[in-house]
């Protein structure tokens, strides 16, 4: 289903928590293309304080605002990047997949 995003003020990004920003930034990914690309019957049917489309001249902009203002957010490594720094630093995997020690012999 098509997205519709109302607009923020770029301005008001700053205050929104990492979570919220990244939301919006999905929402505007799920835009449509165009109207023309679109399977809209009734174009005069559609809200125009929305943003629907991406070559709606209101979504670029906001889209390069929220993908700033995610970029000078901290980083949180995914679970391949940490278990990539694990395998780097010579620590044991955690979870399924990893290597077991070897079982001791009693004498």
């Amino acid at each position: 289903m098509a997205s519709l995003v109302r607009p923020v003020a770029t301005r008001d990004l700053d205050g929104w928590p990492t979570k919220r920003l990244l939301a919006l930034r999905t929402r505007l990914l799920r835009c449509e293309a165009s109207l023309e690309e679109s399977d809209v019957q009734d174009a005069s049917e559609l809200d125009p304080a929305l943003i629907r489309f991406k070559d709606d001249p209101r979504w670029r902009p906001l889209y390069d605002a929220v993908i700033a203002r995610l970029d000078e957010r901290e980083h949180v490594p995914s679970g391949a990047e940490r278990a990539e720094q694990r395998r780097r630093r010579g620590s044991p995997t955690r979870g399924r997949g990893g290597e077991r020690p070897a079982k001791r012999r009693r004498s």
